[in-house]
Order: C-alpha cells, then sequence, then structure tokens
C-alpha cells in the first residue's frame, strides 16, 4: 500500500497530541479485529465505530478502504489497522481495530492480524446468513483463542431473526445468550451497545513485565522515499523514540526514528507501551523487514535470552501467471513496481521469466485467482506500468523412472511422457453453501469439473457440499458458474489438499512446422482436443493473410490434434492478358509459382502481437 497522508488531518492530529498520545495501561485497551464472509460489511460497520467515537468526522464512505481498487471494488484486500477511544463504565478505553479482508485468496491477512489480537467480531449479513467464509474465519479464530462475539449486520434489511439465531449457533456449536447483537451500519442502530461489549466481553493484552518484545506483523512503502513501516503489535515492555531494536531473525539492529499510532492517521508519539499497535520507522530495508519476526531491544536483553513468537506460516502460491513488459525498455520500472508492492503483499513469489516471444519479464506466484488480479490492477493504478499477464496456470508434479519427483510450473519444465511413471496435479477441497434448491445444480457443477463428492449437510434452508476438485478446474470460470447457477447466493472456500495421479499433455502451437515455445500448454488429456482446436483457430482468426499459406497445427509429442491454414494472397497475374494464346498466361503462372517457391523457402511464420493477446485471453 503506499501511504497517502491527508495533509489537513495529519497537522490537525499530530497536534491534539503534540504533549504525548494518552497511556492507557494494559488493562483499558482492547485488541480486537473484526472478520466475515466478503461483502457483509466489514468496512462500512468499521466506519461506524470510528465515527460513533468520534475518530472520523467524513462523509467519505468505506474509509479504511485505503487503495483505489478497494474502492472500486468494493472489496478489502489489505488489513487495515486503527485506534480509537471509548467511555464504558467510567473509564476512557484504548480500542485497537484491524479490518480484515473477507476473500479466500487473503485468508492470510486474516490470520496474521488475528496474532496481533485477543477478541474478534464474527459479523453475519441478515440478509445473507453464515456463508463459507464466516465458517473458515471462526474456525480460524478458534485455532488462535480468540474471544469470539458474533454481530449481526445490516439488521435494517428483512430478515428471520430466528433462522439467523439458529445458523449462528449451529456455527458456534453452542447457545447464543444473551440474543446476537444487531447493528445497522446506516442507521447507526446498534453501535454504542456492540462497543460496550467490545470492552465488556474481550480479555486486555496480557500484561508481561520486561524488557521490550513486539511482534512484525505487517509493512509498507512510505510515499515516494522507499522507506520501510512496520505495524508492531507491542507485547511486553514498551518501545521509544532513539531505541535501538534487534530483529530476532537477521540479528541486524536498527534505531527507532519514528513511531506512532493510526488515529486513523498516522500520529506521531513519542513512546508506545504494551497492548499497543502502532507503526515504527526504521532504517530497515526490504529484505530485512520480514513479517513474524520479533522485535527487542539488544541493549536490555541478549539474543540467546529471547523466546520469539510462533511467526507466520507462509502460504504455498496455488496460481501461477507471467508479467512482461509491453514496451521496450520497460523491464526495469516494471520489477522496480513490482518490488515496491510486494513490500505490502510479500506473499507474491517472483522470479525472472523469459521467453523468445514475450522477452524478459518475471514469474509470479499467487494464492488464488482474485489475488493476482488484485496484484495486476495495482500495479498499474499505483505504479503506472503497462504489462502483460499471461493466463493463470498451477504447478504439476512429475514421477520419473528413477524416483525422483519434479516440479512442472511452466510447459518449459515439462518432462516427456517417455521418462515418467506418473503425473499429478494439485487438489483441493471445496466447501460450497447455497439455499437448499440449488443442491442439485451444485452437484452438476461439480461433477461437470471432475470433482469427487465428500460430504453433504442440510442445515436449516441451506446446503453445504464438500467436493474434492482439481485446482486447474477451480481457478477458470468456476466461481463464475457457481454465482450463475446458484443466482449470486452460492458461496465457496478451498483449502489444500496435496496431489493425485491425472493424465496430463502438452499442447505445442506449430506455425509452418516450427513450435512456439512460448505458446505451449499443459492441459488434462481429456481437455487436449478442444483447447487446441480453440487455439488453432484463435490464431487463424488473427493472422493476415501473406503471400505464401500458413499452416496453424497444435501438436502433442508431435501428433497433430488440430489444424488450420491461412491461405496465401493471389496476385491475378493473367489480368492483364485480354485473350490470345494460353501459352502467355501459364507462362505467367509458372513464373508466379517459381516466385512462390523462392518465397516459401525463406519465409519465416510469426505469431502476430494481436494473435497473442487473443492467446492470452484465451478461455482455458
Amino acid at each position: 500500500m503506499l501511504l497517502r497522508f491527508r495533509r489537513v488531518k495529519f497537522i490537525f492530529q499530530f497536534r491534539a497530541y503534540s504533549d504525548g498520545f494518552p497511556h492507557f495501561p494494559p488493562e483499558r485497551i482492547r485488541n480486537f479485529c473484526i472478520i466475515a464472509h466478503i461483502d457483509h460489511g466489514k468496512t462500512t460497520l468499521s466506519d461506524a465505530l470510528l465515527t460513533t467515537t468520534g475518530t472520523i468526522d467524513t462523509s467519505r464512505a468505506l474509509y479504511l478502504d485505503k487503495l483505489e481498487i478497494e474502492q472500486q471494488r468494493g472489496i478489502t484486500v489489505k488489513a487495515q489497522a486503527v485506534s480509537m477511544f471509548h467511555s464504558y463504565a467510567g473509564e476512557q478505553y484504548l480500542l485497537n481495530l484491524i479490518d480484515t479482508p473477507g476473500h479466500v485468496d487473503f485468508t492470510y491477512e486474516v490470520g496474521r492480524s488475528m496474532l496481533a489480537c485477543e477478541g474478534a467480531l464474527l459479523l453475519v449479513d441478515a440478509a445473507q446468513g453464515v456463508q463459507a467464509q464466516t465458517q473458515s474465519n471462526y474456525e480460524l479464530a478458534r485455532q488462535h483463542d480468540l474471544t469470539i462475539i458474533p454481530v449481526l449486520t445490516k439488521a435494517d434489511r428483512e430478515h428471520d431473526a430466528v433462522d439467523l439465531h439458529f445458523q449462528v449457533e449451529a456455527l458456534l456449536q453452542h447457545s447464543v445468550e444473551p440474543p446476537i447483537l444487531k447493528t445497522s451500519a446506516r442507521d447507526r442502530t446498534g453501535i454504542t451497545e456492540l462497543l460496550d461489549t467490545i470492552c465488556h466481553s474481550i480479555p486486555p493484552p496480557p500484561i508481561l513485565d520486561g524488557p521490550f518484545k513486539g511482534l512484525l506483523f505487517d509493512m509498507w512503502v512510505e510515499g515516494t522515499s522507499n522507506r520501510i513501516v512496520c505495524m508492531v503489535c507491542v507485547k511486553q515492555g514498551s518501545l521509544r523514540k532513539g531505541d535501538i531494536i534487534m530483529s530476532h531473525i537477521t540479528q541486524r539492529k536498527h534505531t527507532v526514528s519514528q513511531m506512532g499510532v493510526m488515529h486513523p492517521e498516522p500520529i506521531s508519539t513519542q513512546v508506545l507501551y504494551a497492548g499497543q499497535v502502532g507503526f515504527v520507522n526504521t532504517s530497515m530495508s526490504r529484505s530485512e523487514a520480514l513479517i513474524g519476526d520479533t522485535l527487542f531491544n539488544p541493549l536490555e536483553v541478549s539474543a540467546a535470552d529471547i523466546t520469539p513468537f510462533p511467526g507466520f506460516r507462509k502460504p504455498q502460491p496455488t496460481v501461477f501467471a507471467s508479467i512482461y513488459p509491453l514496451e521496450p525498455g520497460s523491464l526495469r520500472p516494471l520489477l522496480s513496481a513490482i518490488d515496491k508492492l510486494t513490500c505490502t503483499d510479500s506473499i507474491v513469489e517472483v522470479k525472472q521469466d523469459t521467453t523468445d516471444t514475450l522477452g524478459q519479464g518475471v514469474r509470479c506466484g499467487f494464492l488464488g485467482v482474485l489475488h493476482m488480479n488484485v496484484f495486476c490492477e495495482r500495479l498499474g493504478q499505483e505504479f503506472g506500468t503497462n504489462a502483460l499477464i499471461t493466463p493463470p496456470t498451477v504447478s504439476f508434479q512429475a514421477l520419473k523412472k528413477n524416483g525422483e519427483v519434479v516440479e512442472i510450473r511452466t510447459p518449459m519444465n515439462w518432462v516427456e511422457p517417455h521418462q515418467v511413471v506418473e503425473y499429478r496435479e494439485p487438489i483441493v477441497t471445496v466447501t460450497l453453501r447455497a439455499p437448499t434448491h440449488y443442491t442439485h445444480e451444485l452437484m452438476q457443477l461439480c461433477e461437470q469439473h471432475r470433482g469427487r463428492f465428500l460430504t453433504v449437510a442440510d442445515l436449516h434452508r441451506t446446503v453445504t457440499l464438500q467436493y474434492v476438485l482439481p485446482l486447474t478446474e477451480l481457478i477458470h470460470r468456476f466461481y463464475d458458474s457457481l454465482k450463475t447457477i446458484t443466482s449470486g447466493y452460492g458461496t465457496m472456500e478451498y483449502t489444500e489438499r496435496g496431489y493425485q495421479k491425472t493424465s496430463l499433455c502438452k499442447v505445442d502451437l506449430v506455425l509452418n512446422g516450427k513450435v512456439v515455445e512460448s505458446m505451449s500448454h499443459i492441459t488434462h488429456a481429456d481437455n487436449a482436443q478442444t483447447y487446441a482446436r480453440d487455439l488453432v483457430r484463435t490464431v487463424k482468426e488473427h493472422t493476415p493473410r501473406k503471400l505464401v499459406d500458413i499452416y496453424i497445427q497444435a501438436t502433442v509429442s508431435g501428433k497433430s490434434i488440430a489444424r488450420e491454414t491461412v491461405k496465401m494472397l493471389r496476385k491475378d497475374v493473367t489480368a492483364k492478358c485480354y485473350g490470345g494464346d494460353m501459352t502467355r498466361k501459364r507462362k505467367l503462372l509458372d513464373a508466379q509459382k517459381e516466385g512462390k517457391a523462392k518465397l516459401r523457402q525463406t519465409f519465416v511464420a510469426e505469431l502476430t502481437h494481436e494473435a497473442l493477446l487473443a492467446v492470452m485471453s484465451m478461455d482455458r
């Protein structure tokens, strides 16, 4: 995220606390996050909390959606931390809120936010009820041993209160007493009661005496200065401006040049106390600021005496795509933009990539298709890059006859069938939730995508299906089909399940006998024929006619399985002959034929830029 300061607001807040940010003892600090399924009103509720506590006074909706893509799409892709004050039972409380994403591709953001919290607000949309990611986030909160407060959002809409109460009780696996909190961010009902419940029900952070010890759980690049800003949760002791801190992972020392809290804009402070969440500026470089690192003061305690926090288990990328610059000489700006963007999205895996057709670029690994789309859109919006994005693919495996397991991430890594015992493809466990009357359509959809049935559960007019699906089937239009057949009510979430034996083949594009390496594609054997026909038809439609025939073929292991021909241009060389002996016409035709034969020997068929873009946008 590019940190965009609102100058007027920042100056006002800085003056308001020029004597120092108010100090709160740990027993009057509450750290919590908001979790829910996508589009269940997390950021809207955050706005209502900030407005009710007097933290903001603005008419702009979705205040915590800082990124342009968040405002355009109406979704949260980056967790945002903010501090606010609330009076409860005659005492002033400091509430540290983290607004988290709701889509399954950004579960990693939710998980690392939970490590800085003691409680979570589990939101349920009154119109939608409990959905797939609601259940997934609830299980994640339980794993982190958080105090969970169920909250009904958009309560001003028509809803079945009894049915929703039953769904939440079934999710929590215990009765909910008193009744679930009902809120409406639109008319501000239930917001004050929710703030009181947060102060009353969520426990304070553990009180730990001793030297400073903090958890680095987020970071970003500050403006154009390229300076790394770290978000730190102080778990023990206190941190002051000018202190020396050390990274437990890199064992490097840094001086704290600036620190503060988000209220909601950055406010500079002189000290951060135990239980507080704030930003810290140091001399850390991109490679030194590691998410999940434990920070401490080496002048107060030695590295050998520090027990690091559990940190984060970095998930493995599941979807891969290559990014190439469209304009010559723009590779360096593209690499610089990707490097800056990965500061705020450290999960993205980046490697150099080169092809004959597209030139130099990078191969990136993402957690899902939406994650990939958001990352690529941010490249254009925040850095003005003009790049070509290849279609998403997954990583396969090949078990060779010598026992070696080879990972196949691109067609360049393909292992020929005569060397292989078996190919393997990644699979996932998919959980689908929708109204009960869509059960048949959901099962048909999964079976069409090579799904294997696991379980089914009917929960009060809502059906929950579990299937095992190949990841390749999931990343190509599956979600769009799910929304179409369920009229938008269907939801899904998935978890990795490993690999399974499969039948794969590599489809090569051949132009006049020459293989175009960058257009090779790995697909399931059952889909090879359909893909090959679409491929040659697409290339033909975007290839202009030349003076010789252009033969477009799709081959598997050297065998042609689809073919199209772009017919040559023919000049009517006999047009100037008005009658006369046939010998003259034959002489002209023979000369034309001889010229075509010579041209065919030197002619090199090349994939046009229009054909390249058309192939990249094909539904695979």
